[in-house]
């Protein structure tokens, strides 16, 4: 069992700034009591990456994976037929949705065709919508905030 103690108010007396300063004493198993506004993102990034430091190495290529898919993947909706496909570009680029009325195969590498979408389009719009940059933004903020914890100690 451990406790933290701070000033009642200012700067580092918030709970959230009390918890880090314990969270090198955490073991595989402990149990983490707090309230709802215990369960933030970073924290629990932070007590990943104590049990397992490769948790960092994970993130990076998942942040990684996102970029790619967001430059070298689109959809490619014709203008006269229901088809979508989903293509692989030869050329990176920002646009993930493309109206043209012929798929040139000297610039795509069709993937998947259906008239009727494809299985996990709305996780592929999410993450050419989103995740392609808020993703590789939480990994370097997170890798800023655990070097910088790891460098005062």
């Amino acid at each position: 069992m451990n406790a933290a103690i701070g000033p009642v108010s200012g700067k580092g007396s918030g709970e959230q700034t009390l918890l880090s300063t314990l969270l090198d004493t955490f073991t595989a198993g402990d149990i983490v009591l707090g309230d709802a506004y215990f369960g933030t993102y970073f924290l629990l990034a932070e007590l990943m990456v104590y049990q397992n430091p490769k948790i960092k190495y994970m993130l990076i290529m998942v942040a990684i994976f996102f970029i790619i898919t967001k430059l070298f993947t689109a959809v490619i909706i014709l203008k006269d037929d229901p088809s979508n496909f989903l293509v692989l570009k030869l050329s990176p680029s920002l646009d993930s949705q493309l109206s043209l009325s012929l798929v040139d195969e000297k610039k795509y590498i069709i993937l998947f065709s259906d008239e009727n979408g494809f299985v996990g389009e709305k996780l592929y719009y999410l993450v050419t919508s989103y995740l392609w940059w808020l993703i590789p933004v939480f990994a370097v903020l997170f890798i800023v905030v655990t070097s910088r914890k790891n460098t005062n100690n």
